[in-house]
């Protein structure tokens, strides 16, 4: 990563990123754009992005290009292959007793105080989002921008196809979150 670490821009595209990954990141002081693209499927994934935000202080464009989530199946010939998920996160911990169980961070719901990274104070000036549909892990990563997005000047938002109703109920909910003076896409 020492060798891309003077890039201006970089398009990160995952299957699951892990916020221990990022620990060990380098900076980016020179990246001003970024792309991240794959599912938002977990907690671990704002905490992450959090983490990546952390490493980028002249960030200015942030785009999240967010897919529908893949598991792994296994066909009848014992072969590893792509199943996409549209609903909720699977509970995976349900044999695991809550007394016993330690939340690691990635896990862990970040609040407003610890998501307040400079870039998103002081310099990011757009957001995009792809594949908006609402769900309880999209819906956090967009408040957590939007709140704390202070300069960001234009934003948009790709929503899921779906009734009017839904769209205009997702375009009202992410309106309330943004502090800023912005121009608003929503497509």
């Amino acid at each position: 990563m020492e060798k891309i670490s003077y890039a201006k821009y970089l398009h990160l595209h995952n299957r699951s990123l892990e916020s221990r990954f990022f620990l060990g990141f380098p900076s980016f002081s020179s990246l001003t754009r970024l792309v991240l693209q794959g599912p938002l499927d977990s907690c671990g994934i704002v905490v992450s992005v959090g983490r990546i935000l952390e490493q980028t202080p002249n960030l200015e464009i942030l785009s999240l290009c967010m897919e529908e989530r893949v598991k792994d199946t296994e066909d009848q010939y014992g072969t590893m292959g792509e199943e996409y998920e549209d609903d909720v996160v699977e509970k995976e911990m349900d044999a695991v007793s809550d007394d016993l169980f330690v939340a690691p961070d990635e896990f862990m719901v970040p609040d407003e105080a610890s998501f307040s990274m400079p870039c998103l104070r002081h310099r990011v000036k757009e957001i995009n989002m792809v594949h908006y549909v609402g769900d309880e892990t999209q819906r956090m990563m967009a408040r957590l921008l939007f709140r704390n997005a202070l300069v960001l000047e234009r934003m948009c938002v790709v929503l899921v196809k779906g009734t009017f109703e839904l769209q205009s109920k997702l375009k009202n909910e992410i309106d309330s979150w943004v502090v800023a003076d912005v121009e608003k896409i929503f497509l």
